[in-house]
């Protein structure tokens, strides 16, 4: 048994990280407020994480794996948010759209 350093409840060693005086749930409860709190810094890191080399790799090998249960998510997803999806293909036209306009008056 442990205590934590944090919430001052005594817990199982299992509920710690290793070789530290705070318990996972506080360390979370943390890190969350953390990143709502900085949420630009943060979400610039994980901007710039998702492109390095290793992440890349990763994440290809991880859909390569995982196709069928990450198909079955979107489709899912797709039936239960409709007007989202909605939402996003008119984006996507007008995107489409402007980029054909740009072109046809030389912008590109």
């Amino acid at each position: 048994m442990k205590e934590c350093y944090t919430c001052k409840k005594k817990k199982e060693s299992s509920k710690f990280y290793k070789d530290k005086n705070i318990c996972r749930s506080c360390t979370s409860e943390y890190q969350k407020r953390y990143r709502e709190k900085n949420k630009e810094k943060y979400k610039e890191y994980m901007k710039n994480y998702k492109q390095t080399p290793r992440q890349k790799e990763f994440m290809k090998n991880y859909y390569q794996e995982n196709k069928d249960k990450l198909r079955e998510y979107k489709v899912q997803w797709r039936k239960d948010n409709p007007e989202k999806v909605k939402i996003y293909k008119q984006r996507a036209y007008e995107k489409q759209k402007e980029k054909e306009f740009k072109s046809i008056l030389g912008y590109d």
